[in-house]
């Protein structure tokens, strides 16, 4: 548990949101009221104004042993969450996440697979932050924030087609800066991003659908039309 709420935490202070000290929730995280948060929105609602917290995430974390590797022993993690807004006790977001780890014994294994589910509930709860386009001078979220970036190179695609490209990438909330450039029938761009790269094969799978992914790989996208 202490793993995965690290990562969360790790990737939103790193998207340039504050973070209640979590020396905090260290002292709170085993409490009645944490645990009434969980079942509760309204709850949820009253124990984040009590630390002035605009958005607060409760979750939960298990992880449990699976098939071996070799010399290595697995860990399969899920990550369950949900993040409610102080405000109006609005939901913002509600997802629950899995990955895998391995390393040489099984509480280093389990703590990599927290980490990893970690990490991607964390893409997924900046993404919806980002899309609900609030602000952080107010002290909220900014619809433009984010740390991670993407290259995209794409062959077989006409000048009309990177245009689209470049517009559907340029309005949407996940980014916040474009760098393009094309050639011939070949085009390239360089994003900075809130989201995952995930995130951004939507948007442009959204565009054309028929594009086929060449390679993908976190911060790389290489695709082609046809």
């Amino acid at each position: 548990m202490i793993v995965f709420h690290s990562e969360i935490i790790r990737k939103l202070i790193e998207a340039g949101f504050r973070v209640v000290d979590p020396s905090v929730y260290d002292n709170i995280r085993n409490s009645n009221k944490v645990q009434a948060a969980a079942n509760d929105i309204s709850q949820a609602r009253s124990l984040g104004l009590e630390y002035g917290a605009d958005i607060i995430i409760i979750g939960e974390a298990f992880s449990e042993r699976a098939a071996n590797q070799s010399n290595m022993i697995s860990c399969r993690a899920r990550v369950e969450a949900r993040a409610v807004n102080t405000k109006d006790a609005t939901i913002l977001a509600a997802h629950g996440t899995h990955a895998g780890g391995a390393d040489i014994t099984e509480s280093s294994s389990a703590k990599v697979a927290l980490a990893n589910a970690g990490t991607l509930m964390a893409d997924y709860l900046l993404a919806q932050f980002c899309k609900g386009g609030s602000n952080q001078s107010d002290g909220r979220f900014s619809s433009k924030g984010g740390n991670n970036s993407t290259n995209i190179e794409i062959s077989k695609i006409d000048f009309n087609g990177f245009k689209r490209i470049q517009n559907a990438l340029e309005s949407s909330d996940l980014v916040n800066g474009v760098t393009k450039s094309f050639t011939g029938k070949d085009a390239s761009f360089k994003i900075n991003h809130s989201g995952s790269t995930d995130d951004i094969l939507d948007i442009l799978m959204k565009v054309n659908s028929s594009f086929e992914v060449k390679s993908y790989a976190d911060g790389n996208l290489v695709l082609s039309g046809r």
